[in-house]
């Protein structure tokens, strides 16, 4: 027993010297520019490396599970080449993880709990599973089992094992930390991009379009995953702003943003970004005190200034704007899609065709290698509902969509209200792409927001209630 006593206590001092480091906003950073700095020089091995190492050490050490929200989010920006997934080295250090994350249960044990998420995720894995029920050949099925297991069953064991393992120290604020955490995500993936585009701009002077759909692989996804989570971290920052009198740090950041999101080449997510960016400013200036409006106003029209002249030396502003045009009133090639998907409905209007079904008739743009499977998207959440699980999948997806923004928006707190403004816009995205079916890292990110914004509206937390205790002090290093 005394033995017993000695090691619990040297677990709970090692706790208390490493959780101002661990709960800070510089251990996210640290973990970001890992995985940045993996990409870039080609080493998955070694940066997935540091990152079992530090998944590990905080499931044996703290009972919280919250400080490992920036290695879930950021981890498959490791990876330059999906051809790593049949890697057996991948699996190999991989390992230790899956025990750490076994024992974690075993040493701090807590009473099961399914949370509000738990019914909604079972039905669309549900959904997902019997879609094209009664018009799928097996062959087509088992394509799509992938998505069906990504999209569904895994995000359900992510969901589980979070909302039964974030128990964070008293007063601290996991809405504040959550968003603080997908901002420096979307940071982390933005900054990836634009190196990638500024390393194939200086190697070739320009694109052509074989260099343009080069770059439009990101290894670990497309570029439009990039915009997707650019959009949900945009009116984060926009939050930040009405907390803070260090305004202009925060517009810089975003000019950044913008400028990421329309090197993406993802037009759809960066005029939707425009689009809402008049929303964000005004409920900006509303939520924010009033002394700080002035200069909130004043450094918007400066950034816009600066970003404005900075881009006619880059930019043919006329080719812009027919891009804007033809945005408008051309369907990208979407539209053969959606009278596909429509036709699949009408096949089969209670199950849908499946997850697994693909059209070879149509452009190849909508295929997608991930491994050895094939699957076809319809750029559209609504049309892809609709086609492959038919009304069951609708009736699911709604319920779904209404649990996620009652959560969401549940208290009449700044934090929740941007939260949602974030959800809205990556959703307002999904319409028009895929990235409601793209598991890793889209899909966890949000349902992990899901899941971090239901346990932070069990608290009630002052406006900042970071302590002392919870900041870094480098004195202690």
């Amino acid at each position: 027993m005394v033995e017993v006593a000695k090691k619990l206590n040297g677990i709970l001092s090692l706790r208390e010297f490493l959780a101002p480091f661990i709960y800070s906003r510089v251990f996210p950073i640290i973990i970001s520019l890992i995985a940045l700095s993996a990409y870039q020089v080609n080493l998955w091995q070694l940066g997935l490396a540091l990152y079992v190492f530090f998944f590990c050490a905080i499931l044996l050490i703290f009972e919280d599970i919250t400080p490992t929200l920036p290695i879930i989010c950021t981890f498959a920006f490791i990876f330059g080449d999906l051809s790593v997934f049949s890697s057996v080295a991948l699996y190999i250090i991989l390992a230790p993880a899956a025990v750490c994350l076994v024992a974690h249960f075993f040493f701090y044990p807590a009473k099961f709990r399914f949370g509000e998420m738990f019914l909604p995720l079972i039905l669309v894995s549900i959904a997902m599973l019997i879609g094209g029920l009664g018009s799928f050949y097996t062959a087509l099925y088992l394509n799509g089992f992938s998505t069906i297991i990504g999209c569904g069953v895994m995000l359900l064991a992510i969901y589980l094992i979070f909302t039964n393992s974030i128990r964070p120290p008293k007063d601290f604020d996991l809405k504040l930390y959550l968003i603080d955490v997908l901002i420096i995500v979307a940071l982390s993936c933005a900054a990836e991009l634009c190196l990638k585009y500024l390393t194939i701009y200086l190697n070739n002077g320009q694109f052509d379009n074989g260099k343009i759909y080069q770059f439009s692989s990101m290894g670990w996804g497309h570029t439009n995953c990039v915009a997707s989570l650019i959009l949900l971290a945009t009116p984060l920052c926009f939050y930040r702003i009405t907390k803070t009198d260090m305004i202009f740090p925060w517009l810089i950041l975003l000019a950044f943003f913008y400028v990421s999101a329309y090197v993406s080449r993802s037009d759809g997510a960066f005029f939707l970004m425009l689009l809402l960016s008049p929303v964000y400013v005004v409920f900006t200036l509303i939520r924010m005190k009033s002394y700080k409006r002035v200069h909130f106003a004043l450094y918007v029209l400066l950034i816009i200034t600066l970003c404005w002249a900075a881009a006619s030396l880059f930019l043919d502003f006329g080719k812009l704007i027919e891009k804007f045009k033809d945005l408008l009133y051309n369907d990208s090639g979407r539209t053969p899609l959606y009278t596909c998907a429509v036709y699949c409905f009408m096949n089969n209007p209670i199950f849908g065709v499946g997850l697994g079904f693909y059209n070879d008739v149509l452009m190849n743009p909508v295929f997608y290698e991930f491994g050895a499977v094939t699957t076809f998207n319809f750029h559209s959440v609504l049309f892809e509902v609709m086609a492959t699980m038919g009304i069951v999948g609708l009736v699911v997806y709604v319920y779904y969509y209404y649990k996620r923004l009652r959560i969401l928006g549940r208290t009449n707190s700044d934090r929740n209200f941007f939260l949602t403004l974030a959800f809205l816009g990556i959703e307002l995205y999904a319409f028009i792409d895929t990235c409601e079916f793209i598991a890793v890292p889209t899909m966890i990110i949000l349902t992990l927001m899901v899941a971090f914004t239901e346990r932070g509206n069990e608290t009630k937390t002052a406006d900042f209630p970071l302590g002392k205790k919870f900041r870094l002090n480098f004195k202690k290093f």
